[in-house]
């Protein structure tokens, strides 16, 4: 099986373009990825015969701290590219603005495959990397779509001036994370023409299951309603599951395959809830919640609040307490004056009771990132004795 390297500088678009034309299957490998050679190839060599052609797989980040080799069907992915291009309104667009890595799903199958099945201009930059190529690009952007995570947005404030303004793009697609809704003024100065999305899916999904226009809700968590042609539903303990006809067809995952099927319920890996209107409300991943002195906390809500009063990075990561309790640590960049971290715990003291607050809150002058651009939560963890302690409860 061919497999397809990303590194620095260089934009595997090419190298996609070609294989996709092919029958046989291919791998596509971000570059920060701790797996030898000799691993991944062990990897590929599980997946069965009949899907080495007619198919692509895709290597997860691995921020649980398992990898996984998911395997995606090329025609699947070409019919739901057809579903964004109506349901994310992209018929007048002319070309996309490649921030993230093509080896995540969410640029490959909304950006890369989307150009390719619609004749649209893709074009390709190393993201923050190059902040100075990126805003050459976006300046020149003619009805343009971006792709972005929300972990971004301290970037544009970190590396463009407060009066920059990206008039060219008209559609800004965000996933992989928390919706950045507490900055949607802000994004809305800086793509002053563009429509805002919040997509959300999982890379089992390949990748997309529900979508909504920003404005359509006030809450981060609501992550709007299925796309055409997909199902959900909760099991106990609010856990989601999904249908769809563009799911992956199965993974590899501590040297086994498994297939997935078209009448099983395939876990999300959140848990969340059903509106009266359709809509999905988003409770977190599963190991964003977590019982404290017998109440549930949600990380995800946790951000929502200290967002309303930071507009920079946020992340939290758990730890327990002196009495052998769950808890967390809220971590913020760059690191807060004093005025603005009094501001997030006064926040969080208005939102929330005691037994919900974070243990100690912290700040890191940059997040470490993986390659998808979410923030690299064991590297974080790992290197926590470094972080600058601005607060900590007293337990």
């Amino acid at each position: 099986m061919k497999i397809i390297r990303e590194v620095t500088g260089i934009s595997i678009s090419g190298q996609l373009d070609e294989v996709w034309e092919f029958d046989s299957s291919f791998a596509v490998i971000p570059e920060k990825t701790n797996l030898s050679e000799i691993e991944i190839n062990n990897a590929l060599s599980k997946i069965p015969i009949h899907l080495q052609n007619k198919h692509f797989v895709l290597l997860t980040s691995g921020s649980t701290g398992v990898p996984k080799f998911v395997i995606g069907n090329k025609a699947r992915s070409e019919e739901l590219v057809k579903v964004l291009h109506k349901a994310q309104e992209l018929e007048f667009i002319e070309q996309t603005i490649v921030v993230l890595p093509l080896s995540y799903s969410f640029a490959l199958i909304n950006q890369w495959l989307w150009a390719k099945i619609e004749n649209r201009k893709l074009i390709s930059t190393e993201g923050f990397s190059n902040a100075t190529i990126l805003k050459q690009v976006l300046d020149k952007a003619e009805n343009a779509m971006i792709c972005l995570v929300g972990a971004q947005i301290p970037l544009f404030k970190q590396f463009f001036a407060e009066d920059c303004c990206f008039y060219g793009v008209n559609k800004i697609h965000f996933a992989g994370g928390h919706f950045p809704q507490a900055s949607l003024e802000y994004i809305g100065k800086l793509f002053p023409n563009a429509v805002v999305f919040n997509n959300y899916g999982c890379v089992e999904a390949m990748p997309r299951l529900t979508l909504r226009k920003a404005g359509d809700a006030s809450n981060a968590s609501n992550i709007g309603k299925p796309i055409s042609g997909v199902e959900l539903k909760t099991l106990d303990e609010n856990k989601m599951v999904f249908k769809s006809p563009y799911r992956a067809v199965g993974f590899v995952e501590k040297g086994a395959f498994i297939a997935l099927n078209d009448n099983q319920w395939i876990p999300t890996g959140d848990n969340g809830k059903v509106n009266e209107d359709g809509s999905w409300t988003l409770f977190g991943r599963g190991n964003e919640i977590f019982k404290r002195y017998g109440e549930k906390i949600s990380i995800i809500s946790l951000a929502e609040s200290v967002s309303r009063c930071w507009d920079g990075g946020v992340a939290f990561y758990k730890v327990q307490d002196s009495n052998g309790e769950q808890g967390c640590v809220l971590v913020v960049s760059p690191e807060p004056e004093s005025k603005q971290w009094r501001s997030i715990l006064q926040q969080l003291r208005k939102d929330f009771s005691r037994v919900h607050w974070p243990l100690r809150l912290e700040s890191v002058e940059k997040f470490p990132f993986l390659s998808s651009g979410k923030i690299d939560m064991q590297k974080l963890e790992k290197d926590s004795e470094k972080n600058t302690i601005h607060w900590r409860q007293r337990i």
